[in-house]
């Protein structure tokens, strides 16, 4: 199988986001070490610190990535975002069960790892500029929303009756 490799400018870094040139090919699956350009991936000791589930699943999700880029190359950008649709939707009827009729939390959690997975095969199948605006939006979102907590700006909302 030949794979056409594609580069972007952005500072010579390569992407490693690849063009199937016969369409009945497997792609192949990104570089284990592959980050998009602007996400800084937790070092070890950081880790160790903080066992968390949420960070748990993030290596989770993290130790699959070239399963679920192998996923997203076969149903392409297309067909990805129409699947996000539906799998949001479907996390909100879940999310709305669970709350009006004490529904499952099991259905919900379900429901969270399909949108975490076609999320994250939209963000692989991103160029490198796509896949570094969405860390920067994370940071950015991130920090903000500490800053606020912080500044107690919350607590200034529900006093000030909004």
């Amino acid at each position: 199988m030949r794979i056409k490799e594609k580069t972007t400018g952005d500072c010579g870094r390569q992407r490693y986001g690849y063009a199937p040139i016969d369409s009945n090919s497997t792609p192949p699956a990104p570089p284990k070490d592959f980050v998009p350009a602007g996400c800084n991936p937790m070092k070890e000791n950081d880790k160790k610190a903080m066992r968390n589930p949420a960070f748990e699943l993030i290596e989770h999700m993290l130790a699959r990535k070239e399963k679920i880029y192998e996923i997203a190359m076969h149903f392409g950008y297309e067909t990805q975002y129409n699947k996000l649709e539906e799998e949001l939707l479907e996390l909100l009827g879940a999310i709305g069960e669970y709350q009006e009729v004490n529904g499952s939390i099991s259905h919900v959690c379900e429901e969270m790892a399909d949108v975490l997975i076609v999320i994250e095969g939209i963000v692989l199948l991103s160029n490198n500029d796509e896949g570094s605006l969405v860390c920067r939006y994370l940071d950015n979102k991130v920090s903000r929303t500490l800053r606020r907590i912080k500044s107690r700006y919350y607590e200034k909302l529900e006093e000030g009756g909004r």
